[in-house]
């Protein structure tokens, strides 16, 4: 019999080697640095599991050690693509940065003062380790999706000059980024009753992301530009002169 969760983990892992393999090739990983380390995090993050069994001491210290990885990752894949959005605005740019680094912070430690109280001396340390580590991520994995979803707003509002690739990688790690999300709050909320429903939307949402990076980007997507929303050419550049007009302001403010 077919084990469905493994068949689609090497699917997952087989999308990410593509990712990586079409990344270097085409020369897109000078543009998509972090795109490409993020994959081949990916890669390895998805070998390991296979290789130890999730019951075992040494799974445990595996899975505690690649979290951190995951979350900085995670942080700069998110500040990479408002780079590439926003890096012809450095006033907005440079606010929104710190804005993100910021809220990072305060929702991490609103996470850690909510798990305090549940900390109990007599708490086996692998316990009360994994407490923290599931806070941190949850604080993490909750600014960033906050973050993501204000730029998918901003990027509904402001018609901005991008490349297809561009707007591809965001809208693809958008969805990437917050299906990982939802599972996670899932979990928090059912527990281990739909565990096996919610890993498996999991990978399957992954898996789906990893091949469009690979089958999306190109390296004509970057000659391709893009502006969404459409909108009348009047309008537009009305929208673009108050972009400028506001990214000037941060700009001055910045240097006083």
């Amino acid at each position: 019999m077919f084990n469905v969760a493994l068949i689609v983990q090497l699917l997952y892992l087989s999308g990410a080697c593509l990712t990586i393999a079409k990344l270097l090739k085409t020369g897109l990983c000078r543009h998509y640095p972090i795109l490409t380390w993020y994959a081949g995090f990916c890669v390895a993050d998805s070998i390991w599991p296979l290789l130890l069994s999730n019951t075992s001491q040494v799974y445990l210290k595996f899975y505690v050690c690649r979290v951190p990885v995951s979350w900085v990752l995670s942080i700069l894949v998110v500040r990479e693509i408002y780079r590439l959005i926003l890096g012809k605005h450095r006033g907005i740019d440079t606010l929104g940065r710190w804005a993100m680094y910021v809220s990072v912070a305060i929702a991490v430690s609103l996470s850690i003062l909510t798990l305090l109280p549940k900390i109990r001396p007599a708490m086996p340390q692998p316990s009360r380790v994994m407490g923290y580590v599931v806070a941190i991520e949850r604080g993490v994995d909750l600014s960033l999706a906050l973050f993501i979803l204000l730029m998918l707003v901003f990027l509904s509002l402001y018609p901005v000059p991008l490349t297809r690739n561009v707007l591809v990688h965001a809208v693809v790690y958008s969805i990437f980024f917050l299906s990982s999300t939802l599972a996670m709050f899932l979990r928090t909320i059912f527990g281990l009753q739909l565990q096996n429903i919610v890993n498996a939307f999991l990978m399957a949402a992954s898996t789906a992301c990893m091949f469009a990076w690979f089958l999306l980007l190109s390296p004509k997507g970057e000659k391709v530009r893009v502006n969404l929303p459409w909108l009348p050419p009047e309008q537009e550049s009305r929208l673009l002169t108050q972009l400028d007009a506001l990214n000037a302001t941060l700009l001055k403010a910045s240097r006083n």
